[in-house]
């Protein structure tokens, strides 16, 4: 039986997909200076970090539709009736949030931390 570091090679593989987003987002926002290219770049890194979380949680094909599912439903239901978003729907804030940052690196951290860990469901791991 082969020991290959397949959780370390997943785990190098999200976090460098995090980061290509974030340097695209950086080179973007340095060329026009608009913010939604810090907010593209910064939900990307959420979002890379929430597939990760729950593909070792719940495995694969959970993740790819609830990762499709998470910008829809927080579009749908993350706004206050004034207009603003609440605070919890961190993809709707504006670029200057820096709870909406720190919920994105947080789950890039859970994400990664999760999957180098390698708690993947029983089902999985044949």
């Amino acid at each position: 039986m082969a020991a290959r570091p397949i959780p370390a090679w997943n785990t190098l593989l999200g976090l460098m997909a995090a980061f290509t987003a974030a340097v695209a987002a950086a080179i973007t926002y340095a060329l026009n200076r608009q913010d939604i290219a810090y907010v593209t770049g910064r939900n990307m890194v959420g979002y890379i970090g929430f597939a990760m979380l729950l593909c070792a949680l719940a495995g694969p094909r959970i993740a790819s539709f609830t990762t499709a599912a998470l910008p829809i439903v927080l579009a749908t239901t993350g706004w206050a009736p004034d207009g603003r978003a609440r605070p919890w729907a961190w993809v709707l804030q504006p670029a200057q949030s820096g709870p909406a940052t720190g919920a994105s690196l947080a789950l890039l951290a859970a994400g990664a931390a999760v999957t180098l860990a390698r708690f993947t469901p029983a089902r999985y791991e044949r």
